[in-house]
């Protein structure tokens, strides 16, 4: 089967585009990078990108692309409620103009849609569970645009016969969510935060619930939604039919909270996945508490790497004890006579290699390595091997291999990360 996969290199996308070539079928990913990246992508996946703005495209240059396809599935947009309301008019174009435009390829070819919807359009609901009858009540322009799209589904589904799924996202998170810009989810900002030894920022009072969703089955929802003859014009929501406050969540992280922003949103959700598990034949099978410590155990284990490879060189980290190691960046110190920003800029303008600098106090003296987000043990060891070919350059005495074989070592230890409950079960 051919599969067109926009937004193919986000978060969603990249996973979905990964469950789909293991299958076997072909795809063909649509990205502007916007919020994606290719990093996320394998090699396989790579050979099938194509660098391409959805809402600014000519109808000939999807059509082209297109044709041929047995399905769609529809995931580029903008995913913020408050990047939207900063900025309506890209949100518009992104999340309802890309929308419309793909529906007119899927009607065009008569390609099976699927839809990735969003739970915000239903707001501040009346009741919970919410259900797929509840009224949209859109409390940003994020919302609203998403909640069009579902009626442009709808729309198309009555005149022109598309085929068109509808899947309601609550709020889904994993191993590969962004950790930088606008769209940043609580988890990803109290994950960066606890690594760094910082207090969690608490939006409102911290009473707001959250229905979580794992990435994974949000992957089988839509696989499942592609896969069932069912011509649904309603929409199907997609949640773990199970939610957590924030501040349960920054109780499962630990650690000092900080309560300061104020924010416009939904203050409880709650999924209703009766129609999922009867229409579709799909329901979750990752719990939260396994979903989330896995989360910490992948970027722990990407982070132990490095600091296996600092060892190998026989550098040493600026965090002197191990309580102090981040699992989200390390800070390298330099031998007394060379300098952490000279390693930086030579590490970009020779390897295109990006390093950070060290700041304030350690201003020279080391040189950092980042390890949170979009990351996979291919990518710590191509880091890994750009630092040491650097740091030979630079006149700095190591020997090549050392540290990258230190991390395939380990790598090779740690490849199946154990689940481990007991925090969270303490916590709740």
């Amino acid at each position: 089967m051919k599969y067109i996969v926009t937004g193919g290199a986000g978060f969603i996308g990249s996973y979905l585009v990964d469950k789909l070539i293991k299958e076997n079928h072909e795809v063909v990913i649509l990205d502007n990078l916007k919020t994606g990246t290719r990093e996320n992508l394998s090699d396989k996946a790579q050979e099938s990108f194509i660098y391409k703005d959805v809402a600014m495209a000519l109808p000939q240059e999807l059509n082209s692309i297109c044709e041929g396809a047995d399905g769609i599935f529809h995931m580029a947009a903008l995913p913020s409620v408050q990047f939207s309301v900063e900025n309506p008019i890209n949100t518009i174009n992104s999340n309802l103009i890309s929308t419309v435009k793909m529906l007119e390829v899927a009607k065009k070819y008569s390609i099976k849609f699927i839809y990735s919807g969003s739970s915000s359009c239903y707001g501040d609901a009346n009741r919970l569970p919410i259900s797929e009858s509840d009224m949209a009540k859109p409390l940003s322009p994020y919302a609203l645009n998403k909640y069009q799209g579902e009626e442009y589904c709808k729309l198309y589904s009555q005149l022109y016969e598309v085929n068109a799924v509808v899947l309601r996202y609550f709020n889904v998170y994993g191993a590969r969510m962004t950790n930088t810009g606008a769209y940043r989810s609580v988890l990803s900002i109290f994950l960066e935060s606890y690594n760094n030894k910082q207090p969690l920022n608490i939006v409102n009072d911290g009473e707001q619930k959250r229905d979580f969703i794992h990435v994974s089955d949000v992957v089988d929802a839509n696989i499942s939604a592609m896969n069932n003859d069912i011509k649904a014009i309603m929409p199907f929501n997609i949640g773990s039919g199970k939610n957590y406050s924030v501040n349960e969540i920054a109780n499962m992280f630990g650690g000092e909270k900080k309560y300061g922003e104020k924010r416009v949103e939904p203050k409880e959700t709650l999924a209703n996945i009766g129609r999922a598990k009867l229409l579709l034949k799909w329901e979750p099978k990752v719990s939260f508490e396994e979903g989330l410590e896995n989360v910490f155990v992948r970027h722990n284990r990407m982070a132990s790497a490095v600091r296996a490879a600092i060892e190998a060189w026989g550098l040493s980290l600026c965090a002197k004890r191990p309580e102090l190691y981040s699992d989200t960046t390390s800070a390298i110190c330099v031998p007394e006579g060379f300098n952490g920003n000279d390693v930086a800029k030579l590490a970009y303008q020779k390897y295109n290699l990006s390093l950070g600098l060290g700041l304030s106090k350690v201003a020279g003296k080391v040189f950092r390595i980042g390890h949170l987000g979009s990351l996979n043990e291919l990518m710590v060891l191509q880091c890994l091997a750009g630092v040491e070919m650097t740091l030979s350059d630079i006149g700095i005495s190591i020997s090549l291999g050392t540290g990258v074989a230190a991390a395939q070592q380990h790598f090779q230890k740690t490849s199946q990360p154990i689940v481990l409950k007991e925090k969270f079960n303490a916590a709740m």
